[in-house]
């Protein structure tokens, strides 16, 4: 391969990274499940795909998640990482009313 197309497929696999950051964000904001459970995953976008995993932390008393992300965006034999941490507050069920 060439210079020109290693680094298109690097850039390529950082913009897959920031898509499963952003896919996972969108995963933690949808679960309103207590206790939190997030499921790791792949996927396929384009030529390439990324895989997103989670780490949830135990709630604090007041339910409070700390979940990190990371995420790994691949095309070809190049691939990028990318690591979050976000916060999730779930409430409890008699407190939705």
């Amino acid at each position: 391969e060439t210079l020109s197309a290693n680094l298109k497929a690097s850039k390529q696999a950082l913009y897959l990274a920031d898509a499963g950051l952003e896919w996972g964000k969108q995963q933690i904001r949808a679960s309103t499940v207590v206790p939190l459970v997030l499921a790791n995953s792949t996927q396929s976008l384009g030529l390439g795909s990324f895989t997103v995993t989670f780490q949830i932390t135990p709630p604090s008393p007041d339910f409070t998640y700390t979940v990190a992300l990371q995420s790994v965006g691949t095309v070809g034999t190049a691939s990028k990482t990318l690591e979050a941490v976000v916060r999730k507050y779930l409430l409890h069920r008699w407190e939705r009313l």
